[in-house]
């Protein structure tokens, strides 16, 4: 790349995160993000090699890379085909080091620090990825390269996410709705602690604002969808409830294996899921509901 190029981009792309900064947190003292150059980035990729693709998601990308000798991951976005525009994606990058900057806890990605010397931005997480949830669960259902996720295993990794959304709901440096929930957006670590990723659509808000409800409401819906994934092992085609959905859902995953036999668990599980999908967001539990009942459904394990 040529360093004008570079140049033009870094300061672009450093105005628009002092911007955000200002606009979303404006009473945080910020630290800047640690900057890694294009060189470094394409190095620790190998090239953006295809091997090292994790997932793609247009117009981002996900790969697996090594800096200094550990494992990360390094996301940027692509220009659609026939494009060289990638406007969309800068800032939904943007907004990405802004609101992981910004944030701490165990189930949400964390940002070691970012490149702003090409078009669009790219993003170093501290992260050694085994797998996207929609992987491991597919992996439950008999499909992909992964090892069959056991039903503890993915109660537990249900309630943990939930919790890393109720975190960013309500107690983040400021309220955050994440804006994209789903098991695509969720990685695994090595150590198979899930981890909230893809925070290009979030909106950071101010308390009591026009529209939050709907906002939190959409994200808990999402979840709803997650969570329904992981009982299954897939995403569900269309979701009408007649009256005898719950007990659907529970014959199907036993049926596909997953269970592993607690029909009581799977009957509860069910029922949370399920309200989160209501039609009518008011009518849905919050993220901090929904974690405190999964917690509890997990304490009555066989």
């Amino acid at each position: 790349m040529l360093r004008g190029s570079k140049t033009k981009f870094l300061r672009r792309n450093r105005r628009l995160l002092q911007e955000k900064q200002a606009a979303y947190f404006p009473r945080i003292s910020h630290s800047p993000p640690r900057l890694f150059t294009a060189a470094e980035l394409d190095d620790a990729t190998g090239g953006y090699h295809p091997a090292k693709l994790i997932k793609r998601d247009a117009p981002f990308e996900l790969y697996t890379a090594t800096l200094g000798g550990q494992a990360v991951s390094v996301k940027r976005a692509t220009p659609p085909a026939g494009s060289s525009n990638c406007d969309a994606a800068v800032e939904g990058l943007i907004t990405e080091v802004v609101v992981l900057s910004a944030v701490g806890h165990r189930n949400v990605v964390k940002l070691l620090g970012c490149c702003l010397e090409t078009q669009s931005p790219a993003l170093v997480y501290e992260l050694h990825a085994h797998g996207t949830l929609q992987d491991r669960a597919s992996a439950a259902a008999g499909a992909g390269a992964w090892e069959p996720m056991s039903w503890p295993g993915r109660l537990r990794v249900a309630a943990e996410v939930t919790g890393g959304l109720h975190y960013l709901h309500c107690h983040a440096p400021l309220t955050i709705f994440h804006g994209d929930v789903k098991p695509s957006s969720v990685i695994l670590d090595e150590q198979g602690v899930p981890k909230i990723v893809d925070f290009a659509l979030s909106t950071p808000i101010a308390s009591d604002p026009t529209g939050a409800a709907d906002q939190e409401q959409g994200d808990v819906y999402s979840l709803g969808m997650l969570l329904v994934v992981l009982m299954l092992g897939e995403q569900p085609s269309q979701w009408q409830d007649d009256g005898g959905l719950r007990e659907g859902l529970v014959a199907r995953a036993r049926g596909l294996g997953e269970a592993e036999g607690n029909v009581e668990q799977l009957g509860a599980f069910a029922g949370v899921a399920l309200e989160c999908l209501r039609p009518k967001g008011e009518e849905r539990p919050t993220a901090k509901e929904v974690e405190r009942r999964l917690r509890e459904i997990m304490s009555f394990m066989p």
